[in-house]
């Protein structure tokens, strides 16, 4: 009877382990659009492309497709972000309060936030 029980618990336990380690955390996932105060210069993250101007908070990775973006400002965030000309790609990093002129437009993949 203790050898079920204690299979019972090792079974358990390794359950819990796989859900815990298995599992992508919260934060991969953190990073939200943001409207109000968006404007380069502000602490958020800015993309501004032809057509609109984006802003993103809190720290986290997104995969995105934001096309034509003219330039990116890191507001109070040290920054990452994968950008695209044609089929290349460059994994750009900013500090803080920095702007990038995207020249030519580029294509944009995916944003971390630190």
């Amino acid at each position: 009877m203790r050898t079920k029980f204690l299979g019972k618990i090792s079974a358990a336990a390794a359950l819990t382990v796989v859900l815990t380690c298995g599992l992508p955390s919260a934060s991969a996932f953190a990073i939200n659009r943001v409207d109000a105060g968006c404007y380069p210069g502000s602490d958020f993250l800015v993309i501004n492309t032809d057509s609109s101007t984006l802003c993103y908070a809190n720290a986290g990775t997104k995969s995105v497709t934001i096309k034509k973006v003219n330039n990116v400002s890191s507001g109070n965030n040290v920054v990452e972000f994968r950008q695209h000309y044609g089929a290349f790609y460059h994994t750009r990093k900013m500090g803080k309060f920095q702007l990038w002129l995207c020249d030519p437009q580029c294509t944009i993949s995916r944003i971390k936030i630190k």
